[in-house]
């Protein structure tokens, strides 16, 4: 006779983002018509618990808002981010 045991671990986490004191980026997203957060692709993905790459596909795909720097920074409008992980 086989014995079986099964184990069911929880792990509850939180996420805590601070910003060293700098106040948040603002700045007008053209898809919403309004003035929001916007965030790195970086700080996007902590505030998603998904990866870098993730939000590149999800920009890729015009599922996220976003605006580029005159230096290349993509920046994420925080709305469109709420709502995806809203509906994921």
């Amino acid at each position: 006779m086989i014995k079986r045991t099964e184990i069911t671990v929880e792990i509850e986490r939180l996420l805590i983002v601070r910003r060293n004191g700098r106040k948040s980026l603002r700045a007008f997203c053209e898809f919403c018509q309004n003035e929001t957060e916007m965030l790195s692709a970086d700080r996007a993905a902590l505030v998603a618990q998904c990866s870098s790459r993730a939000i590149f596909g999800w920009v890729a795909l015009g599922w996220l808002h976003f605006t580029e720097t005159d230096e290349g920074l993509l920046l994420i409008c925080r709305n469109s981010l709420g709502d995806l992980l809203q509906t994921k």
